[in-house]
């Protein structure tokens, strides 16, 4: 795998610390943390053929163009100029790599590049296991989704905007987006990761249903 040159290196310390700034108030569970997350994970899960310079860009700039975060940036351009990056000959596959990610509902897929298909898996595992529970309950709050309303029992997202703005239980997205990841991970290290992160999941699914009735 091709070495970082100097250039890249700094390129990747400037993101850092902007990226660190725009996302170190985040309330919605897309805070730093879970960036730097992503960004190690993303390190972990680095194979052959991918370009390292191209996959750590797209990790640490994975969720600045995501609507619900909204920092104001129309597109990656407009995210370079701000960081004062020069826009060199990876600028295009980090902008398609940057667009690609993200689950929304399962509803719009783009097709990935290899890079983004390591970062993505980077993603998906963080949103699975204990810190998935926590950050999925986290960001349900932040939006004013109830913990648990008898009254929403059994409704899921259909559609991308119901998915975006429905209101239901927080559990129901298990059914819509945690307990499917696993099937959707792509890279071999990644796949490893995922079961015991599934497993953590279904778990807990099951123990907050049988509690939730008076089973347990």
């Amino acid at each position: 795998m091709k070495p970082l040159t100097d250039k890249q290196s700094q390129n990747l310390e400037i993101v850092e610390k902007e990226v660190m700034q725009l996302f170190k108030s985040d309330t919605s569970g897309h805070s730093y943390d879970h960036i730097k997350r992503v960004v190690d994970l993303t390190a972990r899960l680095v194979v052959e053929g991918a370009d390292l310079y191209t996959t750590m860009m797209i990790a640490y700039l994975h969720d600045i163009l995501d609507e619900k975060l909204d920092f104001g940036y129309d597109n990656l351009e407009d995210v370079y100029l701000e960081f004062g990056l020069e826009m060199d000959e990876t600028f295009k596959d980090i902008e398609h790599g940057v667009l690609s990610i993200g689950y929304k509902g399962g509803y719009t897929v783009m097709e990935k590049s290899l890079e983004a298909q390591i970062v993505s898996d980077a993603d998906m595992l963080d949103a699975m296991g204990a810190i998935g529970i926590g950050r999925a309950f986290y960001y349900a709050g932040s939006k004013g989704q109830p913990f648990h309303d008898s009254g929403l029992e059994g409704i899921v997202s259909d559609d991308i905007e119901s998915y975006r703005n429905r209101k239901r239980n927080v559990i129901a997205h298990f059914d819509e987006k945690l307990l499917k990841l696993k099937g959707l991970i792509v890279t071999p290290k990644a796949k490893i990761i995922a079961v015991g992160r599934h497993e953590f999941l279904r778990k807990f699914y099951e123990q907050y249903m049988d509690e939730l009735s008076g089973d347990k």
